[in-house]
C-alpha cells in the first residue's frame, strides 16, 4: 500500500478564479486584481507557517502543487521560486487567471497524478495554513486501515478534526485550540486512480452528504489563520474553543512563532 498511494497536495495561491466560493472574479483578469498589500501578506504567512510545517514532515514522500497566475507580478514570483526551491516536494504551476474553480483545481491534480500509482491521497492547503508534522505519516498509516472502503471506488474522505485557530492582527497574534468538521484543512481524501476522481469533485464541506468519512479526533493536526486579508478573518469571534500553549507550535507543527504569539 505505501508504494502505490500518491500523497498529493494543492495549493491555490491568490489564484483569481472566475467562480467558486470564495475565490469568485470578474473573468477579464488584468493586473490591477492583484493587491499587492494582500499578497504581501499572503507570501509572508506562507512562508512563515505553511512551508515551514510541510517541510518538517515525518515522511517527506508528498508533493504540494502550487498554482500561481500567470499574471501574478513578477516579484512575487520570483520570491515564491527561491523560498520552495530548496524543497523538491513543492512544484509552482502557471496557469491562466480566470477559469472556474473547481475545473481548473481538478486539472492541475490530474495533471500532476503519478501514473504509476494504485491510489491517490489530496489535500487542499491554503497557503495561510499549516499542517503538524506528522500528517502525512499518519494519513498513509489510515490509509492501510481504509484500503478495504477504498478499493470499492467510492471516495473515502480522512478528515482530521482537531486543530488550531490563529488570529493574526498586526504583527502578533492569538490562538485557540479547536474541533471542527470539514474544515479543509488537513482533510484527506482518498481515491482510485483509476475512476480519475480528485479532492475537488464537490466541496470539501459537503463530502459528507456523499462520500464515506472518517473523523480522526487525532492530536492536533491543523492550523486555520484567520486575518484581515482571507474569508475565515470575519468568523474569529464566534470560534469556541480553549487557549493554546506555545510549546504546540514547535513541537506539532514545526513552526517558530515564539516572537508573534500575543
Amino acid at each position: 500500500m505505501p508504494h502505490a498511494l500518491q500523497m498529493i497536495g494543492l495549493c491555490r495561491f491568490s489564484f483569481l478564479f472566475s467562480e467558486g466560493t470564495g475565490f469568485a472574479r470578474n473573468t477579464s483578469v488584468g493586473e490591477g486584481d492583484y493587491d499587492e498589500a494582500r499578497l504581501e501578506r499572503r507570501v509572508g504567512l506562507f512562508e512563515t507557517i505553511t512551508l515551514p510545517s510541510l517541510a518538517a514532515q515525518t515522511d517527506m514522500d508528498f508533493s504540494l502543487v502550487i498554482l500561481i497566475g500567470r499574471r501574478l507580478p513578477a516579484r512575487f514570483k520570483s520570491r515564491l521560486a527561491a523560498i520552495t526551491a530548496p524543497h523538491p516536494q513543492f512544484v509552482l504551476h502557471e496557469d491562466e487567471e480566470g477559469q472556474p474553480h473547481m475545473d481548473l483545481c481538478k486539472q492541475v491534480l490530474l495533471q500532476h497524478r503519478n501514473p504509476d500509482c494504485k491510489i491517490v491521497g489530496e489535500f487542499r492547503m491554503d497557503d495561510d495554513d499549516a499542517v503538524a508534522v506528522d500528517f502525512i505519516e499518519k494519513s498513509r498509516t489510515y490509509a492501510m486501515s481504509l484500503d478495504p472502503l477504498i478499493q470499492t471506488g467510492r471516495p473515502v474522505e480522512l478528515d482530521f478534526c482537531n486543530g488550531l485557530a490563529l488570529q493574526f492582527d498586526g504583527p502578533k497574534a492569538k490562538a485557540k485550540q479547536i474541533v471542527a468538521a470539514h474544515w479543509g484543512c488537513a482533510q484527506v481524501f482518498f481515491n482510485l486512480a483509476e475512476t480519475g476522481r480528485t479532492a475537488f469533485h464537490q466541496h470539501h464541506y459537503k463530502s459528507w452528504h456523499n462520500d464515506l468519512c472518517l473523523s480522526a479526533p487525532d492530536p492536533l493536526m491543523f492550523v486555520r489563520s484567520f486575518h484581515d486579508y482571507n474569508d475565515s478573518g470575519r468568523e474569529w469571534d464566534k470560534l469556541r474553543g480553549t487557549n493554546a500553549k506555545r510549546a504546540t507550535w514547535s513541537r506539532r507543527y514545526g513552526l517558530d512563532l515564539d516572537g508573534v504569539l500575543a
